[in-house]
């Protein structure tokens, strides 16, 4: 009786693990799938537009079995940047309560000096980009490769900005895996950048779109020129937003205050703040960061901070008695003169000497313009 019952028991456990394994597997599998290409069975580039390089496009194969077949992208062009896109159909463009992700893999490489890299994900609205330039406009994220460097600045179109970048990503990291969690009602993108098998993240952070729009459209590389880039994406999955699947961690309203202009973004919890404002201000010293209404104790440097609630920091400064104020100041107005003083906005009024030089073959030669002046 006795081993009939231990039996017993031992047959609920096996039971309750194999339930277990079975509602693991109907979560896994149970996103709708909008959308999807490998391209294994592609003979060509069909679905992909390229004003300037459709020579440029093909369809090629990796070492790596999970890869094999995918799109292949490689600016020749000598002059100029050349761009590629594939446009979605309505099926892609569902969504289910605003939301929907994306996800796929991609390698993109930039060994040269002459422009910037872009995969950018557009909206529906977005007509034909233009073929030769880099993008600028309305996109759901953008990951921009500036030119000759190991990382990827995220919705920063130009890359000018570093504030959402990528940690440990290089050229030499192969492929990449991209998954993006799109919200159109806040508009915003959860975005997670990792090596193919999961165990390296680049990057993992709620990011907003520069754009209100509903629903993807076109997913568009920019190549910089020369055979210095090259681009390859392969298994693009458009698929329903699911809670077991796509939930994961926490996010926290981090606002920032500095000089009484306030920011605001969203943060992983137990990560650290990205995207800190300058604290740039002249005449004054920084003493440190205000941790919500705790004026005692100021932090100096968020980058360890690590946020497990909304929080807001505010910049405290104190005015630095050895500073010089300037005596005048001087801007370049939109019309191309140059104003200060008691009348700024009327050059006649003004009295000063500017002293220019312009540049012919390797010498340059000195001019004195005297106001008033209206032009260089």
């Amino acid at each position: 009786m006795k081993m009939k019952n231990k039996l017993k028991k031992f047959l609920g456990v096996i039971t309750a693990i194999s339930l277990s394994l079975q509602m693991s597997f109907v979560i896994t599998a149970g996103a709708a799938e909008y959308f999807s290409i490998n391209f294994e069975a592609a003979s060509d580039t069909t679905g992909w537009t390229s004003e300037y390089a459709s020579g440029n496009m093909s369809i090629a194969t990796d070492t790596d079995s999970k890869i094999n077949k995918y799109f292949k992208f490689a600016n020749t062009n000598g002059s100029g940047t050349r761009n590629a896109y594939y446009t979605f159909g309505a099926d892609a463009q569902t969504t289910e309560d605003n939301k929907s992700v994306i996800e796929f893999d991609f390698y993109m490489t930039n060994t040269g000096n002459e422009n910037i890299n872009q995969l950018v994900l557009l909206d529906s609205a977005i007509g034909k980009p233009k073929g030769n330039a880099n993008y600028s406009g309305n996109y759901i994220f953008s990951f921009t490769q500036p030119k000759n460097t190991d990382s990827l600045i995220i919705n920063s179109i130009d890359g000018s900005s570093a504030s959402y970048a990528t940690k440990g990503w290089s050229n030499k990291s192969g492929w990449t895996h991209a998954k993006a969690i799109m919200d159109f009602a806040e508009h915003s993108s959860t975005i997670t950048l990792s090596s193919p098998d999961g165990e390296t993240i680049y990057f993992d952070n709620k990011v907003p779109m520069g754009t209100d729009g509903t629903a993807i459209g076109k997913l568009l590389i920019c190549e910089a020129r020369k055979s210095t880039a090259t681009f390859g994406i392969d298994n693009i999955v458009v698929r329903a937003y699911d809670s077991a699947l796509d939930a994961g961690s926490a996010y926290y309203t981090v606002t920032y205050d500095v000089k009484g202009n306030t920011t605001e973004e969203a943060v992983k919890g137990n990560a650290s703040p990205l995207n800190i404002p300058d604290l740039t201000n002249y005449g004054y010293i920084f003493k440190g960061w205000q941790i919500n209404d705790d004026t005692e104790n100021l932090i100096n440097d968020l980058k360890e901070y690590k946020i497990t609630a909304d929080t807001k920091f505010t910049a405290v400064y104190e005015k630095d008695t050895e500073y010089i104020e300037p005596i005048v100041s001087a801007e370049i107005k939109g019309n191309s003169l140059m104003t200060f003083g008691d009348s700024p906005d009327t050059a006649a009024e003004n009295k000063y000497t500017l002293t220019s030089y312009r540049r012919s073959g390797n010498d340059y030669n000195r001019r004195d313009n005297r106001q008033p002046h209206r032009g260089f």
